[in-house]
């Protein structure tokens, strides 16, 4: 097709001769050619229809410029990002539609107005800062801050920036992309809430998995110091029995007795240490008793001022209040007492010991502070010290068994595990506060009871009873118990009638049942233990009197089996006194 250039000359070329045949014909002369003016219109008639092609190309190209352009509009004005021309001054040179939209206001409205007018006050120093470096630098930006809307409404959104600039290279205006990412913060920050709730529950994961894994190292070896205390207590019973029926008796000669008071005090040592160990197994028999601990502690502090060197300053600190409790009150008091000693032992130099006693009420409003004390009434018993401090590295080891950092022939290292032990026999919990050179908070949680009738003595001393030659049938699977208890009941006054297990007691039973006023058997026997001797002898008299030895831990069905049946029960090794006293209980003259 011909174009435009082709055209014009061809325009300028047919008016002259157009222009020269009229000339010539105004100039008089008579006859032109016709084939000349023929060719004339012939090319003008063909001039006329490129002319009319080129026309109709010209709007065709008008058309697509109109459609471009159109669509540009559209794209400019209905992104999902905003547009934003700005002149020299920062003023809105041009707009579009979804930036106008962001703004909260029309669009000409917009236009003439400066851009810091739209963003917010605390942002205005970092848009100002970027400013700035786009005029020193002349370089593409990218950064976030704050827009108000016109409604006062503020969001967030990320400009990338790219400056304008002339031929020698000033910038003269920049042209913004803006992105609302309100959204897209608002994501961050509660994500960034989740993780820190993440990094809080995984923290006290951690903390539950140290409590888990100390609690089954705990149980491990209280599983093996449980093992080997029936057989230790039974020779310790041995040794206390005979020992004591040595120095009660007229034959021993005088010059004895301070080797057998020795050696009965040697014995109870070792005992305590076994109910140490049954104690941080939380199976050693307890008797639980309705009791006011507030009362018992002051009992207990009295005790412990008199022991307690003068250079350390014991004080008893007691919240008005109730402080019913269901435990055993021996156990409390060496729990009361290990805590008190623990803390002697850091006051090298002297110090001040605190004990404290309150309540607290937890629940909803008020969270305990370990995740497995239940929502309720607790009381807490707590001894504080202003000794050294534990050190992180020793705390998480400290109610371990045999764990301690004093010398030799210093300590056991068994007090802190039978608090621990008899806290949580007792259905509570522990909490140490330490750090080095603070001293230390031992805090006890126990559950409160509403009632009790009882007023605990934590120092009794069992005087002898005797009996007046009734009938105990006795029956015990180790031959030197067999004989040593047997014996203690002879010195008692009773007549005895051994038995060396279950089989063999139900038989005599069954053949001296009018003349046996009382069973005395122990618990772990091979074939049939203790409880199925028991249920066995109450088919023959349901109002059997019984009592149970234990030197070992009790499980739960010998526990449930001794409080449904209100049958009484001793620990071994027994002393004298004691044993007399259960006895003459249960027969009804002690």
């Amino acid at each position: 097709m011909t174009n435009q250039s082709s055209l014009s000359n061809r325009k300028f070329d047919l008016r002259q001769r157009a222009e020269l045949l009229l000339k010539r014909q105004q100039e008089g002369e008579a006859l032109i050619p016709t084939a000349e003016v023929h060719d004339l219109i012939q090319e003008l008639t063909i001039y006329q229809i490129e002319l009319e092609l080129q026309n109709e190309e010209l709007r065709r190209s008008e058309q697509k410029y109109q459609y471009l352009y159109q669509r540009y509009i559209d794209l400019f004005n209905l992104a999902p990002i905003g547009y934003i021309i700005l002149n020299n001054k920062d003023r809105i040179q041009e707009i579009n539609l979804t930036a106008a939209q962001m703004l909260g206001d029309d669009r000409f409205q917009l236009v003439g107005k400066q851009l810091t007018d739209y963003v917010a006050p605390d942002d205005q120093d970092i848009y100002y800062f970027q400013r700035r470096v786009r005029f020193a630098i002349g370089a593409p930006q990218s950064y976030q801050l704050r827009f108000s809307r016109a409604d006062g409404v503020q969001f967030f959104a990320q400009i990338d920036s790219r400056p304008e600039k002339d031929k020698q290279g000033k910038v003269f205006g920049c042209r913004l992309a803006v992105t609302d990412i309100t959204e897209r913060k608002q994501a961050e920050a509660a994500l960034e809430q989740t993780n820190t709730q993440l990094k809080h529950t995984v923290s006290e994961l951690r903390q539950t998995q140290k409590q888990l894994i100390q609690q089954e190292r705990l149980a491990a070896v209280g599983q093996l110091a449980a093992g080997i205390a029936h057989d230790f207590n039974n020779i310790l019973t041995s040794i206390l029995g005979f020992a004591e029926l040595m120095k009660v008796s007229p034959d021993t000669p005088v010059s004895m007795q301070a080797d057998l008071v020795y050696i009965i005090k040697s014995t109870n040592r070792a005992t305590n240490l076994v109910r140490q160990i049954l104690d941080f197994t939380q199976r050693n028999i307890s008797q639980p008793k309705r009791f006011d601990l507030g009362t018992f502690t002051t009992e207990v502090t009295a005790f412990l001022n008199r022991i307690i060197a003068e250079d350390i300053h014991l004080t008893l600190s007691i919240e008005p209040g109730d402080y019913g409790i269901e435990a055993d009150p021996t156990q409390i008091q060496q729990t009361l007492t290990n805590l008190v000693l623990n803390a002697r032992d850091a006051l090298s130099s002297g110090g001040a010991i605190e004990i404290k006693l309150g309540h607290r009420v937890f629940d909803d409003h008020h969270p305990p502070p370990l995740t497995d004390i239940q929502a309720g009434d607790w009381i807490v018993l707590t001894v504080s010290d202003s000794g050294p401090g534990i050190s992180q590295e020793i705390l998480p080891h400290i109610f371990e068994p045999f764990f301690t950092t004093k010398s030799v022939g210093k300590g056991t290292g068994l007090g802190l595990s039978q608090v621990y032990g008899i806290v949580k026999q007792h259905g509570g919990h522990i909490q140490v506060d330490s750090h080095e050179g603070r001293g230390a908070t031992f805090t006890t949680y126990f559950p409160h009871i509403s009632s009790y009738d009882i007023t605990a003595n934590a120092y009794d001393a069992p005087s002898l009873v005797k009996g007046h030659n009734e009938t105990i049938l006795v029956v015990e699977d180790d031959k030197e118990v067999l004989n040593t208890v047997s014996m203690l009941l002879k010195s008692l006054g009773y007549r005895v009638l051994p038995a060396s297990n279950g089989k063999e007691a139900l038989a005599i039973y069954q053949q001296h049942q009018r003349t046996v006023n009382l069973v005395l058997s122990d618990i772990v026997m091979p074939d049939m233990n203790g409880l199925a001797l028991l249920a066995a002898l109450q088919t023959c008299n349901p109002d059997i009197k019984m009592i149970l030895m234990s030197g070992y831990p009790l499980n739960k069905e010998a526990a449930t089996a001794i409080e449904q049946d209100a049958i009484s029960w001793i620990n071994k090794p027994m002393p004298l006194g004691k044993l007399s006293q259960i006895i003459g209980k249960t027969l009804g003259s002690g």
